[in-house]
């Protein structure tokens, strides 16, 4: 597997390279753009893995065979497509991996649509009740976006990959936006979509439903309700993932209208769990693992864990890349966190650990400690910690995926 991943990845010249002109004349030769079961395609800049993991529990709390494809991973490649939530085997991989090669026939392909086709083959092959795809990049010019929803969900729109995307708001939603198809039925969970979404989607004469305007949350004490066009589920419980991702997750469902009973919403809401997404892990002292990674997400992050009941000091394990918007991901917690531990990540796009203590440093924070890689700083910070203490990793999916494999064996 871990050859064909090696391969795969040298066959094109950019790691990151949007356009359909590649991948569909591939897609359409081997049959991969059309399935026979409904598909859900989810886009947006943040909560995109939270909405596909909430519709993935629902559907199999529901009994119905569901794949899920998403990406990246954080631990495993083999994260980014499963079935009725289990992960699908090395040796399903490597025989997609040998169709598309040869389907190929020379042609260049980057490492995303070499797997996006492997992973469409793979569904192609099972008999699905139910596809539900995360975009990978942007949405209009994305590999997934060869195939066409029946439902089409944008999580929300904010400053992400401007190098690709576009610097402001209007220009991201319309790149996010390309996934709408005519007369197709979409869910907006942005509160404040951008004109350029409420107009393509008008264009498209698509039915747009829209976060706190046709459905949202009501928070109760120690629970919530769904509150939707023409249903309400109650007393739905507040577990790992964002309130929002799981409503937004349910007007999608109601919206594909395949039946299920109300208690599959409860339990799949209670279920939904995700590597990553503000997931504790209880070692002598309390850790957070999120791969918050811009100013959006970082700002809903800082705003959970300033909400903790913390009774020590708050430590942050924190690398990033160099192409984020470094300065406005991590200013909203220098009045939260005490002490900073900066790593270097091990990757061609990483920012270096000093550029970002320097960032911290004028912003305000007065507790900076740089290390070469994200181990040796988590596990610095482990060391440094205690009982009453709590960490929070975060800045990278890569930051995450470093933290807790050195936490392997231990």
């Amino acid at each position: 597997m871990r050859t064909w991943l090696d391969y795969i990845a040298k066959i094109h010249t950019s790691a990151i390279d949007l356009g359909l002109q590649r991948i569909l004349p591939i897609a359409t030769h081997l049959q991969l753009t059309h399935f026979l079961c409904p598909v859900i395609t989810v886009g947006g800049t943040n909560g995109k893995g939270s909405v596909v993991e909430t519709l993935q529990q629902i559907y199999k709390a529901a009994g119905y065979k569901v794949a899920a494809y998403t990406s990246p991973h954080v631990l495993c490649f083999n994260e980014r497509l499963c079935v009725n939530g289990v992960m699908v085997a090395d040796d399903v991989w490597m025989q997609a991996f040998a169709v598309i090669e040869a389907a190929r026939a020379g042609r260049s392909i980057s490492f995303f649509e070499f797997t996006t086709l492997a992973a469409l083959w793979i569904c192609q092959q099972q008999k699905l009740d139910i596809l539900i795809l995360e975009v990978g990049l942007g949405g209009r010019l994305d590999a997934v976006n060869i195939v066409d929803a029946s439902v089409a969900v944008i999580t929300n729109i904010d400053i992400d990959h401007v190098d690709w995307l576009g610097d402001d708001r209007e220009k991201i939603a319309i790149e996010k936006a390309g996934i709408f198809r005519s007369k197709q039925k979409v869910v907006c969970g942005d509160p404040d979509p951008p004109h350029s979404l409420l107009k393509m989607a008008a264009d498209c004469e698509a039915e747009l439903f829209c976060f706190n305007r046709d459905y949202r949350v009501q928070l109760q004490e120690s629970h919530w309700n769904w509150i939707g066009p023409n249903k309400i589920y109650s007393a739905l419980p507040v577990a790992q993932l964002r309130l929002q991702n799981n409503a937004t997750a349910i007007m999608a469902a109601e919206l594909l209208g395949l039946p299920r009973s109300d208690e599959v919403v409860y339990h799949a809401v209670r279920n939904a769990k995700l590597t990553g997404r503000y997931e504790k892990l209880k070692l002598h002292c309390q850790v957070i693992f999120d791969v918050a990674h811009n100013p959006q997400a970082t700002r809903d992050l800082q705003e959970r864990f300033a909400r903790e009941n913390v009774q020590g000091r708050r430590f942050a394990v924190v690398g990033m890349l160099r192409d984020k918007d470094i300065r406005a991901s991590l200013t909203p917690f220098i009045a939260t966190i005490d002490v900073w531990y900066v790593a270097s990540l091990q990757c061609p796009r990483a920012a270096e650990g000093v550029e970002i203590v320097t960032i911290l440093t004028e912003n305000g924070a007065t507790t900076c400690y740089n290390f070469e890689s994200v181990a040796t700083a988590f596990q610095a910070a482990l060391e440094n910690s205690s009982v009453q203490d709590s960490i929070l990793v975060f800045g990278s999916f890569h930051t995450v995926a470093d933290a807790k494999h050195s936490l392997v064996g231990t």
